[in-house]
């Protein structure tokens, strides 16, 4: 069995009663704020797909960089984050089925500033050590989109699809353009939940694309990840 992990809502700050800064994960109008283990494991997933162990090297290396104690351990936070909703995972005997198990609930958000997600971005890797100064400008280029990856960024932008009812819809035959229609098709059972129809999906090799397309998007921080 493969488990992965990934982060899920939006990173921001407040100034708390102190006027002190304190990081906070945004997601479905709810605010978590973040302790500095926190901060650091959190960031180690975002725009990021994990192993456990993966995960676990990099935040290890990130309480160095910030010179933080090991104690409580990376356990203790795992369970911690996972608890509150902000970090998850999906388990698999495959790494297609692992994937999904970890995406197919989770809603698409596209980035749309994407310059200051790279200028974050760009900034954290140099106080870590991962990127040196003169590849900044590199840093700052948008990618290349394939066509699939374009498709489906414009229909998260369309739809605001979850990544089961992405499937879904691309499973039509004929896919309508009004949006009560599409998602009245997509839900043909009037029980249905995103958990229930990411529930009934079966990974074949005709969708294992579409998935891996929502991964790079999100790898190259195109899109977030959430739930509502």
């Amino acid at each position: 069995m493969l488990t992965l992990y990934t982060a899920i809502g939006q990173l921001t700050t407040r100034h708390n009663l102190t006027k002190d800064l304190t990081p906070l994960v945004l997601m479905n109008q709810e605010e978590y704020a973040l302790s500095p283990h926190e901060l650091v494991l959190w960031s180690c997933l975002a725009f990021q797909i994990l192993t456990k162990s993966e995960l676990r090297e990099r935040y290890e290396a990130g309480l160095r960089t910030q010179h933080l104690a090991s104690d409580p351990d990376f356990e203790h936070y795992l369970r911690r984050l996972l608890l509150r909703g902000i970090l998850v995972s999906g388990t698999g005997y495959t790494g297609a089925d692992a994937l999904y198990r970890l995406l197919g609930t989770l809603y698409m958000v596209p980035v749309k500033n994407t310059a200051a997600m790279r200028l974050y971005e760009c900034f954290h890797r140099i106080a870590s050590g991962k990127l040196i100064r003169s590849a900044i400008k590199d840093s700052f280029q948008t990618p290349d989109l394939k066509r699939l990856d374009a498709l489906i960024l414009k229909l998260a932008k369309t739809f605001h699809f979850s990544v089961a009812e992405l499937l879904g819809y691309m499973e039509l035959q004929a896919k309508p353009e009004n949006t009560d229609e599409v998602f009245k098709q997509i839900y043909a059972d009037a029980d249905d939940t995103c958990d229930t129809l990411a529930d009934k999906m079966q990974i074949d090799h005709t969708q294992f694309p579409i998935l891996q397309s929502v991964g790079n998007l999100y790898l190259h921080r195109q899109i977030l990840l959430t739930r509502y």
